[in-house]
């Protein structure tokens, strides 16, 4: 159970918002019902509470009939396109880097995320884990989102049609990631509390697009995965 108040920036739910409005659903009012705000909309990086962002997903996803909502927003929205979080994101000379900065940085997102790399082989494992497991209303959407977000990031780099072979999600959440086209042909693990993707170790020496361009010394911009902020405010100093 979330027994901290949480929050998350408007980049992590104004995505929804707007695959919600292309297909002209009543976004407005169904954000009212759950008791979310959209006065800050216009600006990526405010902060709303977590819990009526989560319900949104929730409550968006059963208005209208769309069992993998959250994935469908997370495949067709680009990774870089997440205010300060994606900004930073883009600064990584390659796609490892960008991977440890996310881990670094998925707090600055949503305070109710942890994020970790997992060495195996051929393979590394991306994983992030939303605390409050279950027991939140719009809980598979957001698992599916999260998940898929970062595939779509790797995408960005690599190939536009890329998907992981192997991936990993909460049962919870296991409706919200089925049916998706582009994970047909991805193995599908369950786990107790957990989203993981499996990207091949030879993919991550891949430069980011204008990487080059940038130079070496943008690489000394992106922080560690050494010693990883323990907080939402302390990943925020990360970019200072």
């Amino acid at each position: 159970v979330l027994n901290t108040v949480h929050f998350t920036r408007v980049a992590g739910v104004l995505p929804v918002h707007l695959f919600l409005e292309k297909i002209g659903a009543p976004t407005e009012r169904i954000a009212e019902q759950v008791g979310l705000s959209t006065a800050a909309y216009d600006r990526l990086d405010a902060f709303v509470p977590f819990l009526p962002a989560s319900r949104f997903y929730g409550a968006a996803a059963r208005a209208e009939g769309i069992e993998n909502l959250g994935a469908l927003v997370g495949l067709s929205h680009p990774l870089w396109d997440n205010g300060a979080y994606g900004t930073a994101l883009w600064r990584s000379a390659t796609l490892y880097d960008l991977a440890r900065s996310a881990v670094s940085l998925g707090p600055m997102l949503c305070s109710a995320i942890e994020c970790w790399i997992q060495e195996s082989g051929p393979t590394i494992w991306f994983c992030q884990r939303f605390l409050g497991g279950a027991d939140y209303a719009g809980c598979d959407q957001v698992e599916a989102y999260g998940l898929t977000r970062m595939i779509q990031g790797v995408r960005d780099v690599v190939d536009p049609d890329w998907c992981p072979d192997h991936i990993r999600i909460p049962a919870h959440a296991g409706a919200a990631i089925r049916h998706v086209d582009a994970l047909s042909e991805t193995r599908i693990d369950y786990t107790d509390d957990f989203s993981a993707m499996a990207i091949p170790r030879n993919l991550l020496p891949k430069e980011l697009p204008g990487a080059r361009s940038r130079g070496s010394g943008i690489a000394k911009t992106v922080p560690s995965m050494e010693n990883p902020p323990s907080s939402f405010i302390d990943s925020i100093s990360l970019l200072i």
